[in-house]
């Protein structure tokens, strides 16, 4: 999306005239083809302009906008209106759930494998040589994803939105090769307490 960031405002534009209803705003994840491509990929600094924009251009349309691999928007939106802890956040959390990878959803491959999300290629079983069942309860990385708030590495694993977000896991595990690794393109800021707190631990 890097090379086509200064196209947003004419595609509003386009949604508008349209009658768009729901916009998904797919971020590239260098995984698969790409990988050959991955300098267009947003960077935090860039990440931070796409979900600033969003926020921004929801106020004014009539479509649903939401970034693919961009977890960080509720976050963005709740510490904009300095909700950090409380009741609102938990109520946040009960509605959304950030990266859904190996939660709320998977990817099954024509040949069988289990992947926890297109952008995690990480075989978590064969669906010719096991039940999809097993394979959802038992799969290590499903394990791993369902338990996300205490198994998650860096600035993810000490965030307060980790519940509500948990970052990009693909974009984890595409940049680093680690699907518990924190997000590299992760803006959200965490309190100096949550700092301390986690240097403390």
């Amino acid at each position: 999306m890097e090379y086509n960031m200064d196209q947003m405002k004419p595609l509003m534009d386009l949604i508008e005239r349209v009658g768009t209803g729901i916009l998904l705003m797919y971020q590239l994840v260098p995984v698969g083809r790409g990988r050959k491509i991955k300098n267009a990929a947003l960077d935090l600094a860039a990440n931070e302009q796409l979900i600033r924009f969003i926020a921004k251009a929801q106020t004014h349309t009539h479509a649903i906008m939401e970034p693919v691999a961009g977890p960080q928007y509720w976050p963005f939106l709740l510490q904009q209106n300095g909700i950090r802890r409380g009741p609102l956040l938990w109520l946040a959390e009960m509605v959304f759930h950030g990266c859904s990878a190996g939660r709320g959803f998977v990817y099954i491959k024509p040949n069988g494998e289990v992947w926890p999300c297109p952008f995690i290629e990480i075989s978590c079983g064969n669906i010719r040589q096991s039940s999809f069942l097993k394979i959802w309860q038992e799969a290590p990385v499903f394990l791993d994803f369902r338990d996300r708030e205490n198994r998650l590495l860096g600035q993810c694993s000490s965030c307060e939105y980790r519940r509500l977000c948990g970052g990009c896991r693909g974009r984890s595990w595409a940049v680093t090769g680690n699907h518990l690794a924190e997000d590299p393109s992760c803006f959200i800021h965490p309190p100096a307490d949550t700092n301390q707190s986690a240097a403390t631990q």
